[in-house]
């Protein structure tokens, strides 16, 4: 009676259900690969993946056409980051079971995470025509429009997820990100707001909105957002890089310097975060070469944005930053050009060029993408400079 494969049950009530119809050798091949599924949800939803990994195989083996198990092994297989495996496993539950909507889904998010987002796309849209209330594809699919910079498109579908679910904490914050990324902060506040009052310990709402507190030059609300996100996830890197941005852009050197060395601390092979923590230093008048120095040598300095860093380090030219640009994939230049202008104006200063680096950080907000972290930092630059 327990071993349900649903959220009804407490899931360790289930997991023991389920056990003890698989311990008592009384069932068929039929209901054990039922029982093992069911056990394998119970197991995935405690998150312990690799046990619900290992019942998917068990009911598998016993009913080689289960459509659901191979889908449901996709699921885990997608939640651990091996993509590929996920897809295989959406691939033959498809070929069981054509009008599998979930299954459809479960791909889309798939191809999503690894980058494909027409593929992605093309997989939602399958779900939807089978399955038109799916919001979970409505959101997915708002999701990879978002990823390709289609952001009007992205919240239609975000719009449509939220009318089928409106207590969707999930939809409302991506919802909200889009219209930050369209620089609409009032609105991408106001679906923050109700993605926390829906799920208050969201920490990603929290480092939304304070993103967008941050471009609308609230910083001391943007900084208590991101505070909030570090405490509900105390190794969230995005939210400690992110708290400094605010902290030096209001000026706060120092402060932001121990904010963007915690995000370094967390992840030390960010090359963002290197070169943010060598800017604030620079804006505190702090010498920091050695630390600069010890830094870059975790990261892949060949790889972009590694000329930025060679700059600030003094061992490669303005010219060859921007070249590094035009070396790189035709997709990633026009961001590249973005951060490369801005940073190439940030050294500028750090040199004690002030003219140039006008020049340059203007350029910079006139090409820049608005929800690119150096279109607003240029703005601020801007105004810190004004005479």
């Amino acid at each position: 009676m327990r071993c349900v494969g649903g959220p009804r049950i407490d899931l360790d009530l289930q997991i023991a259900g389920c056990t003890s119809l698989i311990q008592s050798g009384q069932e068929n091949d039929q209901i054990l690969g039922i029982t093992f599924n069911n056990r394998g949800y119970a197991y995935d939803q405690k998150g312990e993946h690799d046990r619900a990994i290992a019942d998917y195989d068990q009911a598998i083996r016993l009913q080689p056409k289960f459509a659901g198990a191979f889908n449901n092994r996709g699921n885990v297989y997608d939640q651990k980051g091996e993509h590929d495996r996920a897809i295989a496993d959406y691939d033959q539950a498809i070929r069981l079971q054509p009008d599998f909507a979930d299954a459809f889904e479960g791909r889309g998010n798939a191809y999503d995470q690894k980058g494909e987002h027409d593929r992605a796309i093309a997989d939602y849209d399958q779900a939807i025509r089978l399955k038109p209330d799916f919001a979970f594809a409505f959101q997915g699919r708002g999701n990879a429009y978002d990823q390709k910079g289609e952001h009007d498109r992205a919240i239609a579908d975000y719009d449509h997820a939220i009318r089928l679910q409106p207590d969707s904490a999930d939809a409302f914050k991506a919802r909200g990100y889009a219209f930050y990324q369209k620089g609409e902060y009032d609105r991408a506040v106001a679906d923050y707001d109700q993605a926390i009052r829906l799920k208050p310990d969201l920490a990603f709402a929290f480092f939304g909105r304070g993103l967008a507190y941050n471009d609308k030059g609230e910083y001391e609300r943007a900084i208590a957002d991101y505070d909030q996100a570090i405490r509900l996830q105390p190794d969230f890197a995005d939210a400690f890089r992110n708290r400094g941005r605010a902290k030096f852009d209001h000026g706060r050197f120092v402060d932001a310097s121990e904010d963007f060395a915690s995000a370094v601390k967390e992840q030390p092979t960010d090359p963002y975060s290197v070169i943010w923590l060598h800017i604030a230093r620079a804006g505190a008048h702090a010498p920091d070469a050695e630390e600069l120095a010890a830094n870059a040598s975790k990261l892949d300095l060949k790889a972009w944005p590694g000329p930025i860093v060679n700059l600030f380090l003094g061992r490669a030219t303005r010219e060859a930053v921007r070249q590094g640009v035009e070396t790189s994939e035709i997709k990633a230049r026009d961001g590249q050009r973005c951060e490369a202008t801005f940073y190439i104006g940030e050294y500028d200063l750090s040199q004690g060029a002030r003219a140039e680096a006008l020049s340059v950080l203007r350029n910079a907000v006139d090409t820049c993408p608005r929800d690119f972290f150096e279109y607003g930092a240029a703005k601020v630059e801007l105004n810190r400079l004004a005479p």
